[in-house]
This record gives structure tokens, sequence and C-alpha cells, in this order.
């Protein structure tokens, strides 16, 4: 079930009041992504205040971008890469690796996972006609997805690529973090947007960034770094 959760930007539907409708936006759109061997899209992270703030009190540009098994992104000084059996994080500022590995795939591939075990992530489920797009709304009290009140895609109608994503956060946080004039907390919940731009189905980054030797090397039981990231601590994902 955990492994399924990491799907659930990719997986969300509609509720039984336009449940015919729903479904059909849910598989054209799973359809899609079935098919998508390669891509590559600009992304834009934001931080804000509750479900109506409008000022972003964190804000990152990046690019995603994914080659057959393996998906790659870079957001600010982060990069995070995930393939058919490893996983690499990498914090080039700290010079620090997170290395996942594994002689099996650690995430199943997109068409292994039975739809109906997605759809049982959801107990409350939202369809909304945005003109040009589709806009689904999920609940879920999962573990896996509980630290989110809801979470919402904003789909393309004409070709069923991701928009934008919102995660409203359950839980509340201090946001007078950002402000060290206010001496008082100023408690909230945050809502984390993500929008993609410039979507391609041809992939322009370098092609070695999709492969695990790119980073590390496992012999003798031992994950070493790859010469392009010399002198990076590897800090195994247990």
């Amino acid at each position: 079930m955990k492994t399924i959760a990491l799907y659930i930007i990719a997986f969300l539907i509609s509720g039984v009041a336009v449940a015919q409708n729903a479904t059909d936006v849910f598989e054209n759109y799973l359809e899609q992504k079935k098919k998508e061997s390669n891509f590559q899209v600009d992304i834009t992270y934001a931080l804000y205040k509750g479900k109506e703030g409008k000022k972003a009190y964190e804000s990152y540009k990046g690019v995603q971008a994914g080659s057959n098994d393996a998906v790659y992104q870079k957001l600010g000084d982060m990069e995070l890469i995930q393939g058919k059996n490893f996983i690499v994080k990498l914090n080039k500022e700290e010079k620090a690796m997170l290395v996942g590995y594994s002689s099996k795939p650690i995430v199943p591939q997109l068409n292994q996972i039975d739809n109906t075990k997605i759809l049982q992530l959801f107990e409350e489920k939202i369809l909304k006609d945005e003109g040009g797009f589709w806009k689904l709304i999920l609940t879920s009290n999962t573990s896996e997805l509980s630290q989110f009140s809801s979470v919402e895609l904003l789909l393309d109608k004409s070709n069923y690529t991701l928009v934008k994503q919102i995660f409203n956060y359950s839980a509340v946080s201090d946001f007078s973090q950002y402000d060290t004039s206010k001496t008082e907390q100023d408690l909230n919940n945050p809502r984390l947007e993500i929008t993609y731009k410039n979507y391609s189905n041809t992939v322009k980054i370098d092609s070695e960034v999709f492969k695990s030797t790119h980073y590390f090397s496992y012999k003798n039981n031992k994950l070493s770094a790859a010469s392009t990231y010399k002198g990076f601590e590897i800090i195994p994902i247990n």
C-alpha cells in the first residue's frame, strides 16, 4: 500500500455525483501516463499560508524529466532520481547523497498497479469542470496520505497532462519563522502548489542523469560515490 501511495499525484478521481465522468477522466489520464516513456517539464514549487493565501513564503524553480524506467527532478540545489531499482537524493551544497539500492525493483511500474487498489485509497473524491481543465480533489485517511487534508490535481482536458498540484497540509506550521520581526507565533496550515509548464515528450537533459552509475557504484556490499561526486558523503536509505 505504501508504494501505491507514491503515485497519489497521478491518480485522483471524482466523487459519486459524477462517477462515470470522473472514471473516464481517471482512465484517460492513466492510459496517457502508461504510454508515456519520455517527458520533460518545467516545475515551480511555492509554499503558501492557508487555503487562500496569496504570498509565497518559499518558491523554487526546477525541471522534471522521465526516461523509460527512471524519473529525474531538480529543484533549487536538490536533485532526486528514482530508477527501477535505485533512489538517489543529492544535496550538492552539503556534498551529501542519500542512496537506496536493491537488486529487485524498489517501486512497481505504473502498469503493474491494479487501478482498484488506487481508488480504495480515497474516501472522498470530487470532480470539477474548470473550462479547459479538469479539477480533481481527494481526501484520504490512510497513513501514507494523512499529512494532507486534501490534494488537488488540475489536468488539461485536451491531452490530460498535469498543469498543477495542490497539497493542503493537515498539520499547522509557524509562519513567523519567515519574519524575524514577529514576536508571536503565526500558526496556519501550509499549502504547497506545484505548477507544470512547457511540457514536452522530448528529453533535453543529459541522459546520464537517469543512470545509477552516474551517482554511485555497488561492489562487495559497499556503496561508493562515482567520480562525478567524489568526496560526497553517501548515506544509505534503510
